[in-house]
């Protein structure tokens, strides 16, 4: 007999949902010449931080651009190549990533930096003086769904394999797992102020500004459009947030990494209020690692990029 009572262990718990991305850029590094990238810098900013990361030889003078605090300051060696000094880096940054919010990873000369908290940033990335290049993997964006009417339901389904013999028949001797579906997530949004509408129909539209007009959102077919476009890589990380606990406290989240909304209903009536019926799909995020690629419950902040 359990010392607890069982009706302990029934929850109701109702979720906040918030749909968007960590900014997550990519820098391309060189090799340092004979000291030749001793004082270089490179930014990168966060939705409440705006930082820089210095290179220096050991004499070498920070640059200390205005306006940017410093998330590092990285020593390295003459003649230390671009993978060398992207590992340094990564190392640099994820040592102080609780006080920056930031998260890296070297991948031979390339290095991956990803804000922790979803949003837009306070600045766009840059290569400084460094002369590396840089490319933008994901922009950070951040949108709070507001009320939602009815329960929030998350489909899945393991793909199976049954195995059988010829000897035993049709008798199931196993299953093979040969894949998981995560989705449709569906919900019902009962705050379709227009600033949400416009979002939701741009995720997959887009808005349009007609000669001499004013600017519209809108779906349309054919050029232009985005017919027959992947909508894998239009995704963004949904995160369902049990509304009794601190925006902080991310110990009850599940993220879903790569979302996308289909937007089924749009209710328009003159006796119920406006709502949007939305169902996300959900899709393997590539960039982190296998075997929490789909969603994660827990704390989704920390550095899951491989």
């Amino acid at each position: 007999m359990s010392c607890t009572n069982a009706v302990s262990n029934i929850v109701i718990e109702p979720v906040d949902l918030y749909w968007g991305s960590q900014h997550r850029v990519c820098f391309q590094l060189v090799d340092d010449v004979s000291g030749s990238l001793g004082g270089d810098y490179f930014t990168f900013s966060t939705p409440t931080k705006k930082g820089y990361i210095w290179l220096s030889t050991g004499a070498s003078i920070d640059p200390a651009p205005a306006g940017f605090e410093e998330f590092a300051e990285v020593l390295i060696n003459n003649n230390d190549t671009a993978e060398t000094i992207a590992g340094l880096v990564a190392a640099a940054l994820n040592s102080v990533s609780a006080t920056i919010g930031v998260h890296a990873l070297a991948s031979d000369s390339h290095l991956i930096i990803e804000a922790k908290a979803m949003g837009e940033v306070l600045a766009a990335a840059t290569v400084g003086t460094s002369g590396f290049t840089l490319t933008i993997q994901k922009e950070g964006s951040l949108l709070a769904m507001g009320y939602t009417d009815g329960n929030v339901e998350i489909g899945t389904e393991l793909g199976l394999f049954d195995v059988t013999a010829h000897q035993t028949g049709s008798e199931l001797l196993g299953q093979l797992v040969t894949g998981s579906t995560v989705g449709p997530i569906s919900v019902v949004l009962k705050e379709t102020v227009a600033a949400r509408l416009k979002e939701f129909i741009e995720v997959y539209g887009q808005s349009y500004l007609p000669a001499g007009g004013t600017e519209v959102s809108g779906w349309g077919a054919l050029a232009g459009s985005k017919q027959f476009s992947n909508i894998a890589t239009l995704g963004r990380k949904l995160v369902l947030h049990p509304t009794k606990n601190d925006i902080d406290d991310v110990s009850g989240d599940i993220a879903f990494w790569n979302t996308f909304p289909n937007l089924t209903q749009i209710l328009i009536s003159g006796e119920e209020n406006r709502s949007l019926t939305v169902d996300f799909s959900v899709y393997l995020d590539e960039s982190r690692v296998n075997q929490v690629s789909k969603f994660v419950y827990g704390d989704h902040t920390q550095n899951f990029l491989k």
